[in-house]
């Protein structure tokens, strides 16, 4: 409570920064661990963090407190004097949207709506910075959490947000990002860096999955957002790959409601061509696994949504959606898997 009150209080003195209150809040709220230089630390339970969110959310239903103090300058003489506060700020402000959305669904889509229409353009603005991922990462899980409320607010933020502005147009190319190593020990494994990329791909599978049908349009179009996950899955985890490819199956290929012209847009020759790629990496077997069976949906199954003679399969395929020489390149690797007799039970 004392964290609480702390907040309400540092946000009514106007001149006063508000990074510590809410570093404060945020780590009694258990989403940041607690302050290291306090003797003794005090102690919070799971309890104790669901029971402030429940006081916050009833003095504030729709968030209007973060709402009013939302940061959009910082630096010194104004209320956020350290840019790293504007990460904890939106980690907050999700965290409150998501308990709301269990305690009170209407008051969490006003809650949503809010942030939607009248934050928009500061969140567009963050998405550019991209020295600060910590910052980018929590602005596209704010937007996440936003069209996951309800299908009023995934078709105003789909209506509101800018999805040709540069700095999410990058997000589509963003690819994995590998732990570091240390540089005396490689088995040493450093702290895994901020993952854009699994960010962006849950965002993007929330509108294509979103039950309101133009939000799914949208998603879905020629060179939408769904068709962009598969730029860069070459260089995606086996985990990534394993929930891209789950999840955009029962959503999209294996979903009898989506038109089949639909599914052809999304697993098109990009598609393809990065599924062929996953059969040569190096390492886990199951990335290889992951990506015959994808091929096997695509084009030998007695469902497969390209339906040619299960011979020529891919190689008709290539022919048709790549340049000669791509065709060439690719067609040799793939050339005895394309041409067995055996190709639909034993790929290899």
């Amino acid at each position: 409570m004392a964290a609480l009150r702390e907040l309400l209080l540092t946000a009514e003195r106007t001149p006063q920064p508000l990074d510590d209150a809410i570093l404060s809040f945020a780590r009694s709220l258990l989403l940041y661990p607690p302050a290291t230089n306090t003797s003794p630390p005090i102690p919070l339970s799971q309890d104790d963090a669901s029971s402030l969110s429940h006081q916050f959310l009833a003095i504030h239903p729709q968030g209007e407190l973060f709402l009013r103090v939302w940061p959009e300058n910082h630096g010194a003489g104004s209320r956020y004097e350290k840019r790293d506060s504007f990460a904890i700020f939106l980690h907050v402000v999700t965290h409150l949207l998501q308990v709301q959305q269990q305690l009170d669904a209407a008051q969490a889509e006003a809650f949503a709506l809010r942030v939607v229409r009248e934050k928009m353009v500061q969140l567009e603005k963050l998405l550019s910075w991209s020295d600060k991922p910590w910052i980018e990462f929590r602005v596209l899980e704010l937007m996440t959490a936003v069209t996951k409320v309800s299908t009023v607010t995934a078709r105003e933020f789909v209506r509101v947000f800018n999805f040709q502005c540069p700095a999410f147009v990058k997000l589509a190319t963003r690819r994995w990002k590998k732990s570091e190593e240390d540089g005396h020990d490689k088995t040493i494994e450093k702290h895994a860096p901020v993952q854009l990329r699994a960010v962006y791909v849950n965002l993007v599978l929330a509108l294509t999955a979103c039950p309101d049908k133009s939000v799914h349009r949208f998603a879905m179009k020629e060179g939408g957002v769904t068709a962009s996950l598969f730029k860069s899955v070459d260089d995606d985890s086996i985990e990534m790959l394993t929930t891209l490819f789950t999840r955009l199956g029962k959503t999209v290929l294996h979903n009898d409601d989506v038109e089949r012209k639909s599914k052809l847009v999304v697993y098109n020759g990009t598609c393809v061509h990065q599924v062929l790629a996953l059969l040569h990496m190096e390492g886990d077997a199951s990335v290889r696994d992951t990506a015959l069976g994808v091929l096997n949906a695509l084009f030998f199954e007695d469902s497969a949504l390209y339906v040619v003679p299960q011979k020529q399969a891919l190689r008709l395929f290539l022919s048709k959606t790549s340049a000669q020489s791509d065709e060439e390149a690719i067609t040799s690797r793939v050339y005895a898997v394309s041409d067995s007799d055996a190709c639909r039970d034993n790929w290899w």
